[in-house]
């Protein structure tokens, strides 16, 4: 294994849409399901006690609310994507910028291209690692997500990764993913 692990990560909105959909996806599934079922008891509760002749009209509002719960499922990762963009775009002045990542022995040490000085975060701050196509998200106790591009590491490769990830901080890596 290589004591230092170098990776170039081009983030834009491609990347920031994949990484964001996929951090998402498992809250909304499960927000989606608690409110489609507690919906759709409540009115089955309502109109069932309230006016058991009209069972009818409780399954349209039970159409309606899962129309609309459906449409916020696919609108929700665009509206928190283009939040996001908007935020580096008046943050930064830049609509992509490169990260460039150091995965030492001690601490996660990235450099951004817009800024000069370094931030490093420590493997300690490191609650869940999610994989994607082409992207490993790192997500930290402040709920930050940090794209890694999973093919452009330039000193040594996922492999490398892996073990190091799955030494420093076990808990946060997916059982597919430990060594």
């Amino acid at each position: 294994m290589i004591a230092e692990l170098k990776n170039r990560t081009l983030v834009n909105e491609a990347v920031v849409k994949k990484g964001i959909t996929r951090d998402i996806r498992r809250q909304h599934i499960l927000l989606v399901g608690l409110l489609a079922i507690i919906c759709s008891l409540s009115c089955m509760l309502y109109f069932g006690l309230q006016f058991p002749d009209y069972l009818s009209i409780a399954a349209v509002l039970l159409f309606i609310i899962g129309v609309a719960l459906a449409i916020l499922s696919f609108t929700l990762p665009r509206w928190v994507v283009r939040i996001n963009m908007r935020r580096i775009i008046e943050q930064y002045q830049a609509d992509s910028y490169e990260l460039t990542y150091t995965f030492s022995d001690d601490a996660i040490q990235f450099q951004s291209s817009l800024m000069a000085n370094p931030t490093q975060l420590s493997y300690d701050s490191v609650k869940k690692i999610l994989l994607c196509d082409d992207l490993i998200l790192l997500k930290s106790k402040a709920k930050l997500v940090y794209f890694v591009d999973r093919k452009r590491f330039e000193t040594g490769d996922e492999g490398d990764f892996r073990i190091l990830i799955s030494k420093k901080c076990p808990k946060a890596v997916p059982r597919e993913y430990r060594c």
